[in-house]
Order: C-alpha cells, then structure tokens, then sequence
C-alpha cells in the first residue's frame, strides 16, 4: 500500500508548479506596478516622488519602480525567441520529404 505521501516525483511536479504559479505572479506583478508608474507619478511635483525609493531623482525612481519589470519584459522576449527558433528547427529538418 501506499505510504499516502505521493511519490517524489508527483512531489517534485507539484513543487514546480506552484513555484511557477508564485514566480509568474510576482512577474506580473513588477510588470504592472513598473507601468502604473508611469501614471501615478506628478511629473510638474518633484515633492511627490521625492521620498520614494530611487528618490529624490525622478530618474531613479523610474528605475527603482520599473526597472524590475522593464528587465521581466526583455528576458521574456529573449526567452520567447529563442524558444520559437529552437522549435522552428526541430520541426523543419533540412532534407526529410512532407
């Protein structure tokens, strides 16, 4: 019989997926709040910003608050990338008849 515990490898799956439940959260998260940025920020008001994190430049304060998700944004893209290229290449093979 079964201990109840689940195998280690139904184990490790179900860890995986929660970690990339958890990352693609936080991901989307850092993406969002770096764009919102962008609007709530009172450009005419340096006071506004002034005490954020990156402040008292509001050049900082744009990298601080969407830094994170401008760098989420290119690694996807990256990622994306090489991912449609890698299986672009598998799928067509130079020389097999369709």
């Amino acid at each position: 019989m079964a201990s109840g515990k689940g195998s280690p490898r139904r184990r490790w799956q179900l860890l995986r997926f929660t970690a990339v439940i958890v990352v693609g959260l936080l991901a989307v998260y850092l993406v969002v709040r770096g764009i919102v940025e962008f609007f709530v920020i009172d450009y005419s008001r340096p006071e506004t910003y002034h005490d954020l994190w990156g402040g008292p430049s509001l050049a900082g304060v744009l990298v601080v608050h969407s830094g994170p998700g401008l760098a989420i944004l290119i690694f996807a893209g990256v990622y994306l990338y090489r991912w449609r290229r890698a299986r672009r290449k598998t799928v067509s093979v130079p020389g097999a008849s369709e």
